[in-house]
């Protein structure tokens, strides 16, 4: 006959609840600062007239995340940003078509490092 024994395991989980928190809480915040790194490269490269698309760029709300997603919005929020965007034949004196999606592109492989490195620093690792 084999010994039984009890393990409370609360204090576990309550330390898993805990560390998981704070990873998801520090991916947030990195993911929030990521985006307005995003936004300001992107910004250097939009075509200038007035500045009005330029500075339309934003991250909009806060990171979420749904534990299977983190998510971000990341745009530029004047009624003809997608036009400017897409018409590829345009002639820019300043900037570029594709400004958002040339950044993003380019940003993409510093994104899981970039938040990686955050969720350590906060974990004290």
């Amino acid at each position: 006959m084999a010994d039984s024994a009890e393990f409370d395991a609360s204090e576990f989980v309550a330390g898993l609840r805990r560390g998981g928190e704070v990873v998801i809480s520090a991916a947030a915040k990195a993911t929030d600062v990521f985006a307005e790194q995003v936004i300001g490269d992107a910004q250097q490269i939009t075509p200038v007239d007035k500045g009005t698309l330029q500075a339309s760029g934003t991250t909009g709300e806060p990171t979420t995340f749904d534990w299977q997603n983190i998510q971000k919005t990341v745009a530029f929020n004047t009624n003809y940003a997608a036009a400017v965007h897409e018409i590829l034949t345009a002639h820019h004196e300043v900037g570029q078509a594709k400004f958002l999606e040339v950044t993003l592109r380019q940003s993409a492989p510093k994104y899981g490092p970039f938040v990686a490195g955050k969720v350590k620093d906060a974990l004290g690792e």
